[in-house]
């Protein structure tokens, strides 16, 4: 290869590593809260739809939501 080739490929490779090198680092997510979640939630006293075997309607309701946990997941089998 032509020296003017090998100048090439070691300005390329020098600016990559300055790029990495120079860019910002992300900063870390904030744990999500309650409030941040979407979760509509009946009122007392309203009735709700009772619903047998498989229909469309027309209202939304939501009977139950998952366990949302407020502490940190530890897996047994993490590396460690």
């Amino acid at each position: 290869m032509e020296p003017m080739t090998w100048a090439m490929i070691i300005m390329m490779v020098v600016s990559i590593a300055l790029s990495v090198a120079l860019a910002p680092k992300p900063k870390q997510p904030q744990p999500g809260t309650y409030d941040d979640m979407n979760i509509p939630q009946i009122d007392e006293g309203v009735p709700q739809t009772v619903v047998f075997g498989e229909m469309w309607i027309s209202d939304w309701f939501v009977l139950a939501t998952g366990n949302f946990r407020t502490s940190k997941v530890k897996a047994k089998s993490a590396k460690k």
